[in-house]
C-alpha cells in the first residue's frame, strides 16, 4: 500500500544510495486530489537509508510542475523485503495507467549517472522546470521574411467559334477573244498616182479642163490664158496630180 506524504518535495540522497530507478515509457492524464487534470510522468525509486530500504512512487505534473509523492507503508523495510515491496510499486503505478521501464543507472560510470540523476526532477525537486525556464533568455523575435506575390497567371483564351468553310465560288471562264485584224490598205504615194494609167489622166484632164472653164468665165482670163505656155501647163498638171494623190493618202 502506497500513500500521498505531501511533507516530502523531493528525494534527498545521493546516486550511490539508489538501489533501483523505473521510469514510465509515456506521459499519462491522471488528476489527483487538489490538481487539475493533466499529462504526468511516473518515476519508482528504491534507495537506502541506512541499513533499510525506502520505496517510493514519484508523480510529475507536466503542466503546474509539481510532484506527488507515495511512500509505501512501512516506509521502511529490511533489505530481504525490498523485492517485495518494489513489486507492490509496480502494481500500483501500473494501476495508474503507466508502463515503466528500468533506467539501468548500473550500466553507466560514476560520473554519468550521478549526472543523470541529479537532472531528474524527483531530485531537483518542484518547480524546477518553471524556474529554468524563467531563467533561460527568450530567443529574439525571427522576422519572417516577406514572400513576394505570386503573378496572378492570365486568364485563360476563350476558345474562337470554329467558323464554317468559306463557300466555293464558280470560276468562269474567260473565252479568248479573238480580234479581227483590218488589213489596212498602204498609201498612195504619188508615184502610184503617177503610174496610175490612162484613166487617172483622163480624169486630171477633165478636171483641169473644168478648171480652165471657171476660170474663163471670169473677166480678163482670155487674155492670160492666151498667154500659158505649154510647159506651164504641163507643170500644173504635176502639181495637180501630187495634190491630188496627198488627198487620197489622207482619206
Amino acid at each position: 500500500m502506497f500513500v500521498w506524504d505531501k511533507s516530502i518535495q523531493r528525494i534527498e540522497t545521493d546516486v550511490t544510495n539508489v538501489v533501483q530507478l523505473f521510469r514510465s515509457m509515456r506521459d499519462v492524464q491522471m488528476a489527483l486530489p487538489g490538481l487539475p487534470v493533466q499529462e504526468s510522468c511516473a518515476y519508482l525509486c528504491q534507495y537506502r537509508v541506512g541499513s533499510e530500504i525506502a520505496t517510493v512512487a514519484a508523480f510529475h505534473m507536466q503542466k503546474s510542475q509539481q510532484l506527488a509523492f507515495y511512500v509505501s507503508q512501512p516506509s521502511r523495510v529490511a533489505e530481504n523485503r525490498a523485492d517485495e515491496m518494489f513489486d507492490s510499486g509496480l502494481g500500483f503505478v501500473e494501476s495508474m495507467g503507466f508502463l515503466l521501464c528500468d533506467m539501468d543507472l548500473g550500466l553507466h560510470d560514476e560520473q554519468d549517472r550521478s549526472m543523470l540523476w541529479e537532472s531528474l526532477p524527483i531530485f531537483l525537486g518542484e518547480g524546477v522546470g518553471q524556474q529554468t525556464a524563467t531563467s533561460s533568455p527568450q530567443p529574439a523575435p525571427v522576422k519572417k521574411a516577406v514572400e513576394p506575390a505570386k503573378p496572378t497567371p492570365p486568364p485563360a483564351a476563350k476558345p474562337q467559334p470554329s467558323q464554317p468553310p468559306p463557300a466555293a465560288t464558280a470560276v468562269v471562264q474567260a473565252t479568248p477573244v479573238t480580234e479581227k485584224t483590218v488589213p489596212v490598205e498602204p498609201p498612195h504615194s504619188p508615184a502610184a498616182v503617177q503610174e496610175s494609167g490612162p484613166e487617172v489622166d483622163d480624169s486630171v484632164d477633165d478636171l483641169l479642163a473644168a478648171v480652165e472653164a471657171l476660170r474663163a468665165k471670169r473677166p480678163g482670163m482670155q487674155t492670160r490664158r492666151r498667154s500659158i505656155k505649154p510647159a506651164e501647163i504641163q507643170k500644173r498638171r504635176i502639181e495637180l496630180r501630187q495634190n491630188l494623190g496627198r488627198i487620197l493618202v489622207s482619206l
